[in-house]
């Protein structure tokens, strides 16, 4: 009997201790928002990168705008002036034979004089350079390349063309029928000389008792012009007033 009062004693004691720590221990409470805050840096993450990529997207329509505003701009302008220069050509070929024909007896009476005066010029408004390139000079100064296609690039270079030969003409012209004579003096040539190379026109120049080289300066007493000649050559001898003999007059004077 004394053993079962023992054993429910220490039964009770054991349910006593039991509940004390059951009541003295703290509660465990789940963690109030954590998935509301643990969302919330995320989304702003996102809403950051979704915000930086409109900004840049945004920029770059902006700048793709003007780019393609000023390529708009440049044409047009481009094609202003090419439609201004086709009107410019249009009109001086209109009123060119016109003005031919209404001043044609006073050009006959005057055609002499002004022959003895200079001979014919290029346009001064387009510029070709020794390997063929052509530029427009506008009014302020500045130059335009003009492009090989271009059909204004094959006028000037077909107009350039028969300046020259229309100049190389008039010095054929301008110069005396007797023979010249080379003997001591310092020939110069440009063009092509009818049967002979330019090396071989400086030997037989010097065979004569001249002085012959391929280069114009002004060390020369005389400009030997054959077909075909150079622009630049003819221009350095007008402005020096050269004296020019043809080809012929050349060989003439070989002869002689």
């Amino acid at each position: 009997m004394f053993i079962i009062v023992i054993m429910a004693m220490f039964c009770v004691l054991a349910v006593a201790v039991a509940a004390a720590d059951s009541f003295g221990a703290p509660a465990q409470h789940p963690p109030r928002y954590s998935s509301r805050r643990a969302a919330t840096p995320v989304q702003t993450e996102a809403q950051k990168a979704a915000k930086a990529d409109q900004r840049e997207a945004e920029q770059a329509a902006q700048k793709a705008a003007r780019e393609a505003q000023k390529a708009e701009q440049a044409r047009a302008r481009k094609a202003a002036q090419r439609a201004e220069e086709q009107r410019r050509a249009a009109e001086q070929a209109a009123h060119k034979p016109e003005a031919v024909q209404q001043d044609q007896p006073a050009q006959q009476a005057q055609q002499p004089a002004q022959a003895a005066q200079q001979p014919p010029r290029a346009a001064d408004e387009y510029t070709i350079t020794p390997r063929g390139t052509v530029y427009h000079i506008r009014p302020d100064g500045t130059r335009e390349r003009l492009a090989e296609d271009d059909p204004i690039c094959a006028r000037v270079k077909a107009d350039r063309a028969a300046t020259s030969a229309a100049r190389a003409a008039f010095y054929a012209q301008q110069q005396p029928a007797p023979a010249v004579r080379i003997a001591g003096k310092a020939l110069a040539f440009t063009g092509t000389i009818p049967g002979m190379k330019r090396s071989e026109a400086i030997r037989a120049a010097e065979r004569a008792g001249a002085r012959g080289s391929a280069d114009l300066t002004t060390d020369a007493d005389i400009l030997v012009i054959g077909s075909r000649p150079g622009k630049s050559k003819l221009d350095r001898a007008e402005r020096w007033n050269l004296p020019t003999i043809t080809a012929d007059q050349f060989i003439a004077a070989l002869a002689g």
